[in-house]
């Protein structure tokens, strides 16, 4: 099994490393790809542990196989230039934004690794001198995602009203450039920030 700190191919980037190279999988493959590069053995430098809970939503499997590595999923971790707990991150993933689709990760992507992290010890409430905890993740994420529903909604508006001005003919090709949305499309991710509350609040019930 190849090191982590071996070049993944003859290409001499810094990013070309194994693990890296799964950022550009889809997610069913980086998880099952990632898992079977822990349970087979690849060395993950002390300097990179703990920015891989910062890459993109875990599964319980990958979260289990990072675990059984001693690598601590409660450990500090960079994101959004802080450092903060790796549950912190997980919530702040809601808010990533990808081209050709209103978000990166789905809800059930981020719900399964926020319960992957509270499962193995995470703590609502842990936080680094600086960062946010989850609670406090969790508000900004939510304001942050009506915002970007407030902002998409107008741009909609503005879209939607040149279109009327448009040639019939063109209409159904323009929408399609302007990538217009469905109006029933929730941006706010509302459900989704729902689950992760109740998820929040169960972990301090228990």
């Amino acid at each position: 099994m190849q090191n982590v700190v071996e070049p993944a191919g003859p290409c001499g980037s810094t990013r070309n490393w194994p693990l890296d190279v799964l950022a550009r999988a889809t997610y069913d493959e980086r998880q099952e790809k990632f898992a079977l590069l822990l349970e087979h053995g690849i060395a993950i430098p002390v300097h990179r542990q703990a920015e891989v809970f910062a890459w993109f939503p875990l599964t319980t499997r990958v979260v289990n196989a990072l675990i059984a590595r001693g690598i601590d999923p409660t450990r500090p971790t960079r994101w959004d230039g802080q450092a903060v707990a790796p549950l912190t991150a997980a919530i702040g993933m809601m808010r990533e934004t990808f081209p050709g689709r209103p978000f990166e990760f789905n809800d059930d992507e981020i719900l399964a690794y926020v319960r992957a992290l509270l499962a193995a010890g995470a703590k609502p409430g842990d936080t680094e001198p600086g960062g946010l905890d989850a609670w406090q993740a969790l508000a900004q994420t939510e304001a942050s995602l009506r915002e970007f529903q407030d902002g998409m909604q107008a741009q909609q508006r503005e879209a939607k009203a040149a279109l009327d001005k448009a040639d019939p003919a063109r209409r159904q090709a323009l929408g399609r450039r302007m990538g217009l949305q469905d109006e029933e499309t929730d941006l706010s991710r509302a459900a989704l920030v729902r689950q992760v509350r109740e998820a929040l609040e169960n972990a301090d019930a228990h």
